[in-house]
């Protein structure tokens, strides 16, 4: 079996098993959640489901302030995003979900001052 490795928007490294040629150009990483759903039986669909900030970012592994600099944020501009306690900028939200290697539709919104601690 070829391993392949390929990098995060973090800049860790993931080694994926048995990819070679023309379709590492569509590998797409997914939240734990979404691969056991897809393996039990689950219909893919377009857009992942929805996460809140935070989940996204510990699901690849990231701190805040790791993903603040990828996102070239804040990290406390960051946190208060995921709390809830900002609603965050477009530009903000843009840069983060690049970071993320996620789209926007994916990233469930945090209502106002709800906490999430």
């Amino acid at each position: 079996m070829t391993a392949v490795a390929t990098h995060l928007p973090s800049g860790r490294r993931v080694r994926v098993l048995g990819l070679t040629g023309p379709e590492v150009a569509d590998l797409v990483l997914l939240p734990r959640a979404a691969y056991e759903a897809l393996r039990a039986g689950a219909t893919p669909t377009a857009t992942p489901r929805p996460m809140p900030l935070r989940a996204w970012r510990r699901d690849r592994g990231l701190g805040v302030r790791e993903l603040a600099a990828a996102a070239g944020i804040d990290a406390g501009y960051l946190s208060q995003i995921e709390t809830g306690r900002k609603p965050g900028s477009v530009k903000a939200l843009r840069a983060l979900v690049r970071a993320l290697g996620v789209p926007i539709e994916a990233i469930e919104p945090v209502a106002e001052g709800a906490g999430g601690g």
